[in-house]
């Protein structure tokens, strides 16, 4: 995590480039949760502008998850460009933050400004919070994908399955109210509405 980590001094002459890879494990913040991504490069330049901070660059790699259909292992590309701004100093409450606002909340500028204490600036909290937002909430292996047989499991991708993925007939049809007839025994499905 060091190679992220960059200290002011090295900030000078006024720009300092940042070209590094790292594993997950050099990403993520103590106490959570894995992210199932391989190597991730972050490359970009970092610059002061007075009183701040900008880095502007761009994180690639790939997320590492299995197929929502099939369970097959799948990786899916990624490549997000970023502008973080930080500012060394304490935030600023939330009173002096709505008193600095625009009329309609928190100003774009404040809102996104990271606050740090100290002589270095830590990129890695800022890689790690993009990886998670940009996080695909469905991966597949193929936009075709046909899943898995519901009845043997079998992957209908590779082979068809034995079963013929016929679901076993039920008498009130499969649905989550099939069960409200155990309720009302004296309630007759084939009865025609009066």
């Amino acid at each position: 995590m060091s190679g992220l980590k960059i200290p002011l001094s090295a900030l000078e002459r006024g720009e300092h480039e940042v070209d590094i890879t790292l594993p997950e494990t050099g990403l993520r913040p103590q106490g959570a949760k894995a992210l199932e991504i391989g190597l991730t490069r972050i490359q970009g330049r970092l610059s002061s502008v007075e009183p701040r901070f900008v880095f502007i660059g761009t994180l690639t790699g790939e997320y590492l998850r299995p197929c929502d259909r099939c369970l097959v292992a799948t990786q899916v590309q990624f490549k997000l460009d970023v502008i973080w701004t930080f500012e060394q100093g304490p935030a600023p409450g939330l009173a002096e933050a709505v008193a600095e606002s625009d009329d309609e909340g928190f100003a774009d500028d404040e809102s996104e400004t990271v606050y740090f204490d100290g002589s270095e600036l830590d990129l890695a909290s800022q890689a790690w919070e993009e990886l998670v937002l940009f996080a695909p909430s469905k991966t597949l292996c193929d936009e075709d994908c046909a899943g898995l047989c519901p009845q043997c499991g079998a992957n209908r991708n590779s082979a068809p399955c034995n079963c013929g993925g016929e679901p076993p007939a039920v008498e009130f049809g499969n649905s989550g109210f099939s069960g409200l007839v155990n309720l009302f025994p004296d309630l007759d499905p084939k009865r025609s509405k009066e």
